[in-house]
């Protein structure tokens, strides 16, 4: 039994020299940093969802064509919409329905330089009609921002 603690500090010496400790503890920093990113991101991502619904509701749809890249794509049932005019007008022509916008993101993936989020939209509109699609976007970035390159509904 004497011996059992002389052995137990010759390892603990022995995995201290070589390092083994330090490893766990790099492996350990690098699983928390990931997670820490991971997130950030879904904290931001939320929150740009939250800020285009934002300018929505407050009538502001002009800015909600901004969260899209210049040469991005809308496309659903025989809507077909493609770079920045035709953005502008798109989401300008919303002013004559109006109303309350909700998006909710039901699957989120991220990646080294894209995101993908599939979701509901419903918009309540100003006449009291409900306007309820399914959606999938793809954002990218490019120069330091995050835009939506395709939003394709269904």
């Amino acid at each position: 039994m004497r011996y059992m603690k002389y052995i137990l500090l010759l390892i603990l010496a022995i995995s201290l020299t070589t390092g083994y400790g330090q490893k766990m503890s790099n492996s350990r920093s690098v699983k928390d940093k990931a997670a820490i990113e991971k997130q950030q991101q879904e904290t931001l991502f939320k929150s740009l969802v939250r800020d285009m619904m934002d300018a929505y509701n407050e009538g502001r749809y002009l800015q909600v064509a901004q969260y899209y890249h210049d040469d991005a794509i809308v496309s659903g049932g025989t809507t077909f919409v493609e770079g920045r005019d035709a953005l502008d007008q798109y989401w300008e022509d919303y002013f004559s329905i109006g109303g309350k916008w909700q998006l909710t993101i039901n699957w989120e993936r991220h990646y080294t330089d894209y995101v993908v989020q599939r979701g509901k939209s419903v918009i309540l509109q100003r006449n009291g009609e409900k306007s309820e699609v399914e959606f999938f976007l793809h954002w990218r970035k490019v120069n330091g921002e995050w835009k939506i390159s395709q939003d394709i509904y269904w």
